[in-house]
C-alpha cells in the first residue's frame, strides 16, 4: 500500500480506532451500561467526524493543540461526552431522544465544518 495514502488522514484513522475499541470493549464487557441507542449515537458522531475530516480541504498540521482547537474535534468531544454521561448515568437530565437529537445536530455541524474548510 502506498505510504502517502494515509497522509493527512491520521485523525480519521484515530476515530476509526476509537470506534473499533468501543466495539471490542462491548464484546469483552457485555454488561457495559450502553444501550443500542447509545452505541448508535457513539458511532454516528464518530462517523460524522470521519466524514467531516474526509471532505475537508484544509490540511491542518498534526500539532495536538491545532487538533483541540478544531471545531470538528470540539463538536466530536461534546457529542461523545453526552453519550458517555448518559450511558454511565441514566438518570442524567436529558432523555435518550434528546441526546440522540443533540448528537445528530453535532454530527451535521461536523460535516458542515468539513465542507466549509
Amino acid at each position: 500500500m502506498d505510504a502517502g495514502f494515509l497522509k493527512g488522514r491520521e485523525r480519521m484513522v484515530f476515530a476509526l480506532i476509537a470506534g473499533m475499541l468501543f466495539m471490542i470493549l462491548k464484546a469483552v464487557f457485555p454488561d457495559m451500561p450502553f444501550s443500542e441507542e447509545h452505541s448508535m449515537a457513539f458511532f454516528g458522531i464518530l462517523g460524522a467526524y470521519i466524514l467531516g475530516e474526509g471532505i475537508s480541504q484544509a490540511q491542518i498540521g498534526q500539532n495536538l493543540m491545532e487538533v483541540f482547537k478544531s471545531q470538528k474535534f470540539q463538536a466530536l468531544a461534546v457529542g461523545l461526552l453526552l453519550v458517555l454521561i448518559k450511558g454511565f448515568y441514566p438518570e442524567f437530565s436529558l432523555d435518550e431522544k434528546q441526546v440522540l437529537e443533540a448528537v445528530a445536530l453535532l454530527g451535521t455541524f461536523i460535516i458542515g465544518a468539513g465542507v466549509r474548510s
